[in-house]
C-alpha cells in the first residue's frame, strides 16, 4: 500500500502552552470519511489509513480541528476536500459476459449487427477504450469500429458456408501506462436464405434397362442436392416430359423412376425424360426448380440359337504343318448386337489338343503333328454360342479323316530331361542318360547322339551310341548354377530324320564357402543409458545355397556383464543399457555359421564404444576442506588446492571450480586448477577463521552438474601488535598495565624499565608489572622521577612500547606547565602529502613566566607517521605512504612538553588523527571471474548469478554500482537492481543462437572520482531439446543390383542444432519395401539386407525417420538400382531347324535367331557369332542375328542336314554370353531329269 502524506499548520500568537497545537479529525454525523486517513497531532500530518478506490469514492471531506492547550483550549476547524485521482487499475467491463446477434445471409456489405460499449466508457464517456475482433472472425466477415464498438459486415454473409460465428471482442483501455483489456463472447447466428437451387450431380443422364423388365420395377433414382436448410433444401420431384410414349412415373419424394407399361426392343430402342427438382420454401413464389434430361436406352433380350451352315466332313495329309486351316465353320444368328454374336468351341474329341478353333472366326487349323499311325479319324463336338443373356448355343458333329505320309523320326522320351551333379565332382562324373526311339525299323532305327561343339561350354560329351553323358571339366556351382544342353539324335535313314531334346544340368551344392561379412562389420558408437534396443544389424553372406548358404548368428566373444545380444536369424544386435564410466568399450565377436555340414563360419571382431551422456555429478575429494596460515601471508599466495573428479568423459568431465558466497575479496579460487590463494590483507585481529562454499561445475552442454564443499580458513596470529599501555604517563606508583592484541606467545607481555643504574631507586615486576621502590624515598622529598617502563611480547621478532610512569615524592611544584588543550583532535585525509602541517600544539608555564619549552612523542608514534618541531610543536606529515585508511582509521598520540629550567616541568596531553576516508580503493570482485549456467527458452528475468564486489573505502565511497560493459550481446542480460548485482535474463535465451556469453561486469563507486573493479562472467546457455532434426534435400541413391547383402549403400545424416539427446534412426512404418535394407539406429548407416535384382524392381522409396526423442522427422529416399550385367542373352529357342533348297544362291537368308536380354543398355545389346569348329558354308549378322550362306549348297543325301552352333554374346563388362544350335536341313529340287540307263535299247 503506498501511502499518501500532506500535512496541516496552524499558527498561534500565544506563547508557551496556549501556543501548543495539538491536529485532530472532527467526525460528522453523515460521513464516516475521516476513518480512511490518520493525522499525526503534534506535526499535522496526514496519511491514507486504507488504499483508495477512485472507483469506489472519489471524494472525501475532512474536517481538521487545531487546538491551543491554554487552560481554556481556543480551537479551529478546517474543511479538507481530497480527490482521489484515478488510475487505470480496472479492466473494461461490459453490461453482460455475452451478445448474440441474428441475421439473415446475403445481407448487404456495410450492414451493422449491434454496438458493443464498455460500461468504462458508457458511464464516463471515455474514449480510451478500443475495440477489435480477436478470435472467431471466419473468413473476415466482420469488423468492427475501434472506438464506436460497432460490428458490421465487410464481406458477403451465407448461411451455407458458415451458419454461426462465434466472435471474441477484445476491449483495451489504453488511458494509462498499464493497459486493462476484457474479452466479450458475441454470437452471431445466420438464418438460411433460399439462396441455392437445387443440382443434379450430372446432367444429361444416359442408362438402360432391359425389355424384359418387370412392370413396377425401379428403375432409376433421380437426386439433386440443395446447400440451403430446412424447407429450402428439401427436394421434390416432378416428371416433366417422357416421350415417345409414357410407360415410366415419378417419385415426387424419392425421385425412383419406375416402369408402369410393357417394352418391344424391336418397337423402340429409346425414351426420353425430363426430369424437374423444386425446394420447398413455405412462399411458393421463392421456390427455386432446376431440371435434367434423361435418356433411357432399352437393351436386347436373346431369343435366337446359332445355326451351322458349313461342311460336318475333312479330309488332310498327317504332315500338314501345324497352324494350317483346314476347315471354316460358319454359324448364323438372327439377334443383334452381343445376342448374335457367335463364337465357337471344340467341345470335345480333341483330348490330345491336336486342333485349335479360333473363337471368334471358327478358323479349324491343326496345332500339333498329326501322326496317321497313331489316330486315323478324328471326331471333334463344335458348339456355337451366342453373347446373349441367357446365352443360347447350336452343336455340330465334324469328322476329321488323316491320310498317311512317311513322317518317322526319331523321338526322345521326353523333350526336357533333368539331371543333378555335385559341383567339384572330378572329370567324367556321369551326369544323365538321354533315350530316345524310332517307329521305324531297321537301319532308320539305329540312332546317333550328338551334343554340338560350344553347347554347355564344352564341359559335356555324350556317348553317341548309349546317350551317356558325363562331364569333362570341374564344375563350380558359384560359378554357374545351371547349364542347357541341345542334344540332338538322328536316325540310320537316308535321308535321316532329327529330333532335339534339352538337358537342365543343376549343380548341387557343396559347402566350400564360409559365410563372409561385408560392410556390416565396422565399429560402433552407442551412447550410454540408451534403453534396451536393436543398435545394429550384422548381414553375412554364404555363396553357398540350401542349408549351406543359411546363416545363424552368434555372440561368441566377450559380452561381460551380458550386456548385448543378437538375434539368431537376422543379425539385429541389441544391447541394453550401457554405462560408460562402468565401460567404456567392448569388443565383441560375432560368428556367422551355416547349416552345411560340415558347418563354416565366419568371424566379424566389432567394437562398440560408448558414447558418454552427462550423468554423473562432479564429487570432491572431501566434503570439507580445512587450512590455517598466518596472518601476515601475503596476497597471491597459495592457501590449498580443492579437486573434484567427473566419471563422466570430455567436456562433461571438465570442471570449473568458483566460490559461491562471500569471501570479502580475501581468497580467490583458480577456475581451473582449484588452486585457493589470498588476494588481501588478512588481519586475525579482525577475523581469525573463514567458511566459505567452493563449487565445481562440470562442462556439460545440456545438463550442467555441480556439486559442492566446505572451505574453512583458519588465521594464526602473526606477531604484528605492539603492547599499548593503558595510560600515559603513570602519575604514581602503580602497576602498569599493557595490552597485546595479538595471541599465545605475541600477547604474553614482560616488563622492564629502560636504562635502569645499578643504584636505581626503583624496580619492576617482570610479569606483573608492579612497580616499587628499591630503598625508602625519605630523602628523596620534593624530586619527580620519570620511570621508562618497556612493555615487549614474546613473539619472534618482539615488539614493544615504552611508558612513562611519573613519580612526584612530597608536594608537587605549585608552578605546573600545561598544554593550552588537555587534548586536541584533527582530521587528516589519507594520502597527504610529506611534510603537510598537521597541528601544532603549545604548552604555557602557570606562572607565565617565559622559558624555553621542548615538545616530543611520548608515544604513538611508533610507526614514524609524524614527525615534529620540539621547539614550536609544529606537527608534521612524516611519511604519507602510511596513511591509509583502510590500515589505520585513527592514531592516538601522546604529546609531552618539558620546560629547560633547572627544575623541568612536564606537561601532556592527548592528540587523536583522526584520518579522513580518500576514495583510494577500487571496488574488487569476489572473484576474477564468475561461471553460470541458465536455461535455454527461460522467461525473461530469470535469474543467473549474482556478482558481488567490496570496496575497502567507507561511506559514498563505498557505494557500488554494477553495470554489463560488454559482451552483452542482443542485451540479452541485464542487472537488476543495479545496486543489487544480480544478473537476470532480459530475453529468451536460444542456445542455437548462442550458446555462451563473456560478460564484462564493472563495479562503480560513488566516490569522487570514480573508481572501477571488472570482473568477467561466462555464462553458458544450456540446450533444451527444442529443435526438431532436419534432413537435407531428399536424395537419390544408386546401387548396382549385384551388391553384396551387408554392402552399405549410404549412410543418412540428420542435423539437429540442439546437443542432445542423440538422433536415433528408424524405418518409417512401411517404410522399408520388403525389408530390403537395414538402418543403424545411431549412425543412419543404410546397410543391403537383401540381394537387388534390376529387372525385377528399379527403384526403392524408403522412408527414415529421425528422432530425438521428442521430435521425429522424416524424409525419403530413393534407391535406384542400377543395371549389372547378370543376365546372359536368351535364345528364344534352345534348338532351331530350318530348310535350306539346295543350289540356293549365296546369301540366302537362311534363318534369323532372337534373343533377349533382361539387362538393359549396353548390357543388354547383343553381337551374334558362329561358334569355331561350325560347318563352313554360313555366316551370321552380328547385330540382326541373320544366318546367311556364304556357298550355294548341294544336297548330299548321306549328309542333309548341317549343324550350327550360335553364340550371342552381350556387350557388358564381364559380358556373358548363351549358345543355341541349329539344324539346316539341305532339301533336295528337281533339278536332274530323268535319265535312261541305256540310251539305246533294242
Amino acid at each position: 500500500m503506498k501511502r499518501i502524506r500532506m500535512q496541516v499548520r496552524a499558527t498561534d500568537k500565544d506563547e508557551g502552552n496556549n501556543a501548543s497545537i495539538t491536529y485532530s479529525f472532527l467526525p460528522t454525523d453523515d460521513s464516516d470519511d475521516h476513518l480512511a486517513f490518520s493525522i499525526n497531532p503534534s506535526t499535522g500530518v496526514i496519511r491514507t489509513a486504507k488504499v483508495l478506490d477512485h472507483e469506489v469514492r472519489s471524494r472525501y471531506s475532512l474536517v481538521v480541528k487545531a487546538s491551543d492547550q491554554g487552560e481554556v483550549p481556543k480551537h479551529l476547524t478546517k474543511l479538507i476536500q481530497v480527490d482521489v485521482l484515478d488510475v487505470n487499475d480496472n479492466r473494461p467491463t461490459f453490461s453482460a459476459s455475452s451478445l448474440t446477434f441474428r441475421i439473415k445471409e446475403g445481407i448487404p456489405i456495410g450492414e451493422k449487427l449491434g454496438s458493443l460499449l464498455s460500461m468504462d466508457q458508457a458511464t464516463t464517456g471515455k474514449e480510451d477504450v478500443t475495440y477489435s475482433i480477436a478470435s472467431g472472425n471466419t473468413n473476415n466477415v466482420f469488423d468492427i469500429d475501434r472506438l464506436s464498438g460497432q460490428i458490421f459486415t465487410v464481406r458477403e454473409v451465407d448461411y451455407e458456408r458458415t451458419p454461426e460465428y462465434q466472435l471474441q471482442i477484445e476491449a483495451v483501455d489504453s488511458s494509462a501506462p498499464n493497459p486493462q483489456e476484457s474479452i466479450m463472447k458475441v454470437k452471431v447466428e445466420v438464418e438460411d436464405g433460399n439462396d441455392e437451387i437445387p443440382i443434379f450431380p450430372e446432367d444429361p443422364i444416359i442408362f438402360s434397362i432391359s425389355e424384359n423388365l418387370a412392370l413396377g420395377s425401379p428403375v432409376w433414382n433421380f437426386s439433386a442436392t440443395d446447400l440451403d436448410s430446412g424447407d429450402n433444401g428439401r427436394v421434390e420431384y416432378s416428371l416433366a416430359q417422357q416421350a415417345p410414349k409414357k410407360v415410366f412415373k415419378l417419385d415426387s419424394v424419392t425421385g425412383v423412376l419406375s416402369l408402369m407399361g410393357p417394352l418391344d426392343f424391336e418397337e423402340q430402342r429409346e425414351f426420353t425424360l425430363v426430369v424437374t427438382a423444386s425446394d420447398q420454401p413455405r412462399d411458393e413464389e421463392l421456390r427455386l426448380r432446376s431440371s435434367v434430361t434423361a435418356k433411357l436406352l432399352i437393351e436386347d433380350y436373346n431369343d435366337n440359337a446359332p445355326k451351322f451352315v458349313s461342311s460336318n466332313r475333312i479330309d488332310i495329309m498327317e504332315d500338314e504343318p501345324t497352324g494350317y486351316p483346314m476347315l471354316h465353320v460358319i454359324a448364323t444368328d438372327d439377334d443383334s448386337g452381343d445376342n448374335g454374336k457367335v463364337t465357337y468351341i471344340i467341345s470335345s474329341g480333341n483330348d490330345e489338343g491336336k486342333f485349335s478353333l479360333d473363337y471368334d472366326t471358327g478358323v479349324l487349323s491343326v496345332v500339333k503333328p498329326l501322326d496317321r499311325e497313331q489316330t486315323t479319324i478324328y471326331n471333334l463336338n463344335i458348339t456355337a454360342f451366342d453373347h446373349g443373356k441367357p446365352q443360347r448355343s447350336s452343336s455340330q458333329n465334324v469328322e476329321i479323316h488323316v491320310e498317311d505320309v512317311n513322317d518317322n523320326a526319331p523321338k526322345f522320351s521326353m523333350p526336357l530331361h533333368r539331371a543333378n551333379v555335385s559341383e567339384g565332382s572330378v572329370p567324367g562324373t556321369f551326369v544323365t542318360r538321354v533315350t530316345a526311339s524310332d517307329q521305324d525299323s531297321g537301319s532308320n532305327s539305329n540312332l546317333t547322339y550328338i551334343i554340338p561343339a560350344g553347347i554347355g561350354d564344352n564341359k559335356f560329351r555324350i556317348n553317341p551310341g548309349t546317350g551317356e553323358i558325363h562331364t569333362v571339366a570341374t564344375l563350380d556351382r558359384e560359378e554357374k548354377e545351371q547349364y542347357s544342353l541341345t542334344v540332338y539324335v538322328r536316325d540310320g535313314s537316308f535321308p535321316a530324320q532329327y529330333d532335339t531334346a534339352s538337358v537342365l544340368v543343376s549343380l548341387s551344392d557343396v559347402n566350400d564357402h564360409a559365410p563372409e561379412f561385408r560392410d556390416s562389420c565396422y565399429p560402433l558408437r552407442v551412447p550410454e543409458n540408451t534403453d534396451l534396443s536393436v543398435i545394429h544389424t550384422l548381414l553375412a553372406t554364404d555363396k553357398d545355397s540350401g542349408l549351406n548358404g543359411e546363416v545363424t548368428y552368434s555372440l561368441t566373444g566377450e559380452d561381460i556383464g551380458n550386456k548385448f545380444n543378437i538375434d539368431t536369424y537376422s543379425g539385429q544386435l541389441s544391447a541394453r543399457p550401457l554405462d560408460r564410466e562402468a565401460k567404456s568399450k567392448y569388443s565383441l565377436s560375432i560368428t556367422a555359421r551355416d547349416r552345411g555340414k560340415p558347418s563354416r563360419v565366419g568371424t566379424c571382431n566389432i567394437t562398440v564404444t560408448v558414447e558418454d551422456q552427462n550423468d554423473n555429478d562432479p564429487k570432491f575429494t572431501q566434503t570439507r576442506y580445512t587450512a590455517s596460515l598466518s596472518e601476515d601471508t601475503p596476497p597471491g599466495s597459495s592457501v590449498l588446492t580443492v579437486q573434484a573428479t567427473d566419471r563422466d568423459h570430455g567436456e562433461n568431465s571438465r570442471i570449473t571450480y568458483s566460490l559461491s558466497n562471500e569471501t570479502q575479496w580475501l581468497f580467490k579460487i583458480d577456475n581451473e586448477t582449484g588452486v585457493i590463494s589470498t588476494v588481501g590483507i588478512l588481519d586475525r585481529e579482525k577475523q581469525d577463521r573463514y567458511n566459505f562454499e567452493v563449487r565445481a561445475t562440470d562442462g556439460g552442454q545440456y545438463d550442467t552438474r555441480s556439486e559442492t564443499a566446505q572451505v574453512q580458513i583458519r588465521i594464526n596470529d602473526a606477531n604484528d601488535n605492539r603492547p599499548q599501555f593503558a595510560e600515559y604517563p603513570y602519575l604514581e606508583l602503580v602497576r602498569v598495565v599493557a595490552t597485546d592484541r595479538d595471541e599465545g606467545l605475541n600477547s604474553d607481555i614482560v616488563y622492564s624499565l629502560t636504562n635502569k643504574p645499578s643504584n636505581s631507586k626503583f624496580r619492576i615486576n617482570s610479569e606483573t608489572g608492579i612497580l616499587t621502590a628499591t630503598s625508602p624515598l625519605r630523602l628523596e622529598t620534593m624530586k619527580l622521577f620519570h620511570v621508562e617502563v618497556v612493555a615487549r611480547d614474546r613473539g619472534s621478532p618482539p615488539m614493544s612500547s615504552v611508558g612513562l610512569i611519573e613519580i612526584q615524592v612530597g608536594e608537587r611544584n605549585p608552578t605546573t606547565l600545561m598544554f593550552q588543550n588537555t587534548s586536541y583532535t584533527v582530521h587528516l585525509p589519507e594520502n597527504s602529502a610529506t611534510n603537510e602541517e598537521v597541528l601544532q600544539v603549545t604548552a604555557l608555564r602557570s606562572d607565565d613566566k617565559r622559558e624555553r619549552i621542548s615538545y616530543s612523542f611520548a608515544s604513538g608514534n611508533e610507526d614514524d607517521f609524524f614527525e615534529m618541531d620540539s621547539n614550536t610543536g609544529l606537527i608534521r606529515v612524516k611519511n604519507s605512504n602510511l596513511f591509509d585508511y583502510e590500515l589505520v582509521s585513527e592514531i592516538d598520540l601522546v604529546i609531552v612538553a618539558q620546560s629547560n629550567g633547572e627544575a623541568p616541568l612536564y606537561a601532556y596531553t592527548n592528540v587523536r588523527v583522526i584520518i579522513i576516508d580518500m576514495n583510494d580503493n577500487s571496488p574488487r570482485f569476489t572473484q576474477d571471474e564468475y561461471v553460470s549456467s541458465v536455461w535455454e527458452g527461460n522467461n525473461k528475468g530469470t535469474y543467473v548469478i549474482q556478482v558481488s564486489a567490496t570496496d575497502d573505502d567507507t561511506g559514498p565511497n563505498a557505494n557500488i554500482v554494477y553495470y554489463i560493459v560488454d559482451g552483452n550481446h542482443d542485451d540479452a542480460f541485464v542487472i537488476d537492481p543495479p545496486f543489487s548485482g544480480i544478473v537476470k535474463t532480459n530475453i529468451v535465451l536460444d542456445r542455437e543462437i548462442r550458446e555462451t556469453y563473456r560478460l564484462t561486469i564493472i563495479a562503480t563507486d560513488e566516490g569522487a572520482p570514480e573508481m572501477t573493479g571488472t570482473c568477467t562472467l561466462r555464462i553458458n546457455i544450456v540446450d533444451v531439446n527444442d529443435n526438431q532434426p532436419t534432413f537435407p534435400p531428399h536424395s537419390l541413391v544408386q546401387v548396382s543390383e549385384g551388391a553384396e547383402v551387408g554392402t552399405i549403400i549410404t549412410t543418412i545424416t540428420a542435423n539437429d542444432v540442439d546437443t542432445n539427446p542423440a538422433i536415433t534412426y528408424n524405418f518409417a512404418a512401411g517404410g522399408n519395401p520388403l525389408n530390403m535394407f537395414t538402418i543403424d539406429k545411431f549412425s543412419g548407416k543404410i546397410t543391403l539386407a537383401a540381394p537387388l535384382d534390376h529387372e525385377g524392381t528399379l527403384q526403392y522409396t524408403i522412408e527414415v525417420e529421425a528422432s530425438d526423442t521428442a521430435h521425429v522427422a522424416r524424409t525419403k529416399i530413393t534407391v535406384e538400382v542400377l543395371d549389372e550385367n547378370d543376365n546372359p542373352p536368351v535364345f528364344s529357342q534352345q534348338a532351331y531347324q530350318v530348310s535350306l533348297p539346295e543350289l540356293s544362291a549365296p546369301g540366302t537368308s537362311v534363318i534369323r535367331v532372337n534373343t533377349t536380354d533382361a539387362d538393359e543398355g549396353v548390357n543388354a545389346e547383343v553381337q551374334y557369332s558362329l561358334a569355331a569348329g561350325t560347318e563352313q558354308g554360313f555366316y551370321i549378322h552380328r547385330t540382326t542375328g541373320i544366318v546367311y550362306s556364304n556357298t550355294s549348297h548341294h544336297y548330299n543325301p548321306r549328309q542333309p542336314v548341317i549343324q550350327l552352333v550360335v553364340t550371342a554374346r552381350d556387350k557388358g563388362k564381364p559380358s556373358m554370353a548363351s549358345v543355341a544350335a541349329i539344324t539346316v536341313q539341305i532339301t533336295d529340287v528337281n533339278n536332274h531329269p530323268p535319265k535312261f540307263s541305256s540310251e539305246t535299247y533294242t
